[in-house]
C-alpha cells in the first residue's frame, strides 16, 4: 500500500467516525428535547386545570404555554416552522399583555406587570420579525 492511500483511509474512516459521533449526539440532543417538551405540556396541562379551579393564575398558565411553545421553537427543523411558532408566541404574548392591562385597571396588578407584559410582547413580535427576515434572506 502507498502512503497516500493509507492517509487517505485514515482520513476517510477518522471523519466517517466522526460524523458517526455528531450523529449519535444530535439524536441524543433531540431525544432530551422531545422529552422536555413533553414534560412543558403535562405541565401546562396541569397548570390549566388548576386555573380552571381558581388554584393558578392566569400568569401561571401564561408562563406554562410560554415554555411549551420555547420547546417547540428548540425542536423547529425550519425556518417557516420557528414563524409558526412565533406567531403562537406572539398571540399569546398579546392575549397576556391585555389581561394583565384589564387586572391592572380593575386594580387587581401594578403598572410594572403590565410593562414586563408588554416587554414579552415586544420580545415575541422582535423575534418573528427576524424569523421573517431570515425566510426572506
Amino acid at each position: 500500500m502507498n502512503a497516500h492511500f493509507q492517509i487517505a483511509c485514515l482520513l476517510f474512516f477518522g471523519l466517517a467516525g466522526a460524523a458517526e459521533a455528531e450523529e449519535e449526539a444530535s439524536k441524543r440532543l433531540r431525544h432530551l428535547l422531545v422529552e422536555k417538551h413533553e414534560t412543558l405540556q403535562t405541565i401546562s396541562t396541569q397548570v390549566i386545570q388548576a386555573f380552571q379551579t381558581g388554584k393558578a393564575s392566569f400568569e401561571q398558565v401564561y408562563r406554562a404555554k410560554q415554555a411549551v411553545l420555547n420547546s417547540e421553537l428548540a425542536l423547529a427543523e425550519d425556518v417557516q416552522a420557528r414563524i409558526e411558532i412565533l406567531e403562537q408566541h406572539v398571540a399569546l404574548a398579546k392575549q397576556f399583555e391585555e389581561n394583565t392591562a384589564r387586572s391592572f385597571q380593575l386594580g387587581e396588578t401594578t403598572q410594572d406587570a403590565v410593562l414586563k407584559a408588554r416587554i414579552d410582547r415586544l420580545d415575541a413580535e422582535i423575534s418573528l420579525v427576524k424569523a421573517q427576515d431570515q425566510l426572506r434572506d
